[in-house]
């Protein structure tokens, strides 16, 4: 069986998550007649990277005869980086329960979005300010994700956007719009790519 096939297979199997699949198992079996150790080694390695990119772990299951190998891929928990809480804004949230309770909603909008994908991601909030006009500032919702690809940072931008104008529509109905109004006003949504990405 050429190489390929062997990490096309792979491929598929580890695309499965997306069907809700946790654990997977995959065959390195193959009948090359050479080079079969070099093939398997290629293989394991690329595998190997593929579970790291993929957040598995690998647990060997099946040693068998002529070069047979079977693995159980293993999806590791979610891991949900905390929010980063900078400077001023710690003391500006305590202050400000329905702020706060805003800010949590955010969150775990955020988490409910970037989670299921495992990409790594951290957010922090923050107070900025213009030097130019010492009376504003706004609350920055910083999201920085582990991608290249701008379309995906601005796709994320414009769900993480819409869902946040949802939850401010919910939460008139709660603490009242001249309330939710003033919150609003104040909050910015940021999303970007880590930096060395």
């Amino acid at each position: 069986m050429p190489n390929g096939t062997i990490i096309d297979t792979i491929q598929s199997q580890v695309e499965g998550r997306s069907q809700g699949r946790t654990d997977i198992s995959v065959d390195l079996s193959y009948q090359a007649q050479k080079n079969k150790n070099a093939i398997l080694s290629e293989s394991f390695l690329k595998l190997l990277r593929l579970c790291e990119e993929e957040n598995f772990d690998i647990i060997p299951i099946k040693f068998g005869i002529h070069m047979q190998r079977t693995f159980t891929l293993l999806r590791r928990p979610p891991t949900v980086p905390p929010l980063e809480k900078i400077g001023e804004i710690k003391a500006l949230l305590s202050k400000d329960k329905i702020l706060m309770e805003i800010i949590d909603e955010i969150k775990e909008t955020v988490d409910s979005l970037l989670v299921p994908t495992n990409k790594e991601y951290k957010t922090k909030i923050f107070l900025r300010r213009d030097i130019e006009i010492p009376d504003w500032e706004e609350i920055v919702f910083s999201v920085e994700m582990r991608e290249r690809n701008f379309k995906e940072i601005n796709e994320l931008w414009n769900e993480i956007s819409d869902r946040t104008e949802a939850i401010m529509e919910l939460g008139e109905s709660i603490y009242g719009k001249e309330e939710i109004s003033r919150v609003d006003e104040e909050i910015s949504i940021e999303v970007k790519k880590m930096k060395n990405v």
